[in-house]
């Protein structure tokens, strides 16, 4: 990777598909239950995996609850909110090292095994503040 002139703040956290949605919804502002649809989602979600609804869904129920988050918070509290999110799925987080590269591979038919990965600011940033570059690569250019 490409030497960075400018430390980077970021975080990757790591954590299975089923504690992701799980995590997403238990982690929703107070405001937001009050959507009859979300409430409905997080009362799915609120035992153990054996009860949660259909894998087949999770994609849709997880494509609700982030543009819901993205709608109606600012950036910041959304940050504030994935951090929590995290914490509740108990994600491995790490931060990035200086030229570091990860490769994160994940390639199940089944859902419940999976995992998801975000980047993640772990402090409150500043307009126009920078925060290293990133170089994407994809395993395929590697070959």
């Amino acid at each position: 990777m490409p030497h960075q002139q400018v430390g980077r703040n970021v975080h990757t956290a790591i954590a299975r598909f089923p504690q992701v949605m799980k995590a997403m919804l238990t982690a929703l502002p107070e405001r937001f239950w009050s959507d009859p649809e979300i409430n409905d989602y997080r009362s799915q979600f609120a035992g153990d995996e054996h009860s949660f609804p259909s894998v087949g869904t999770w994609d849709k129920i997880q494509g609700r609850v982030i543009r819901l988050v993205r709608r109606e918070m600012d950036a910041e509290s959304c940050r504030a909110y994935y951090r929590t999110v995290d914490e509740l799925a108990g994600a491995y987080v790490l931060p990035w090292e200086m030229g570091e590269s990860r490769l994160m591979v994940n390639n199940s038919s089944d859902l419940t095994k999976t995992t998801q990965h975000r980047r993640a600011y772990q402090a409150a940033r500043g307009a126009n503040e920078q925060n290293g570059s990133l170089v994407k690569r994809w395993t395929a250019e590697e070959a």
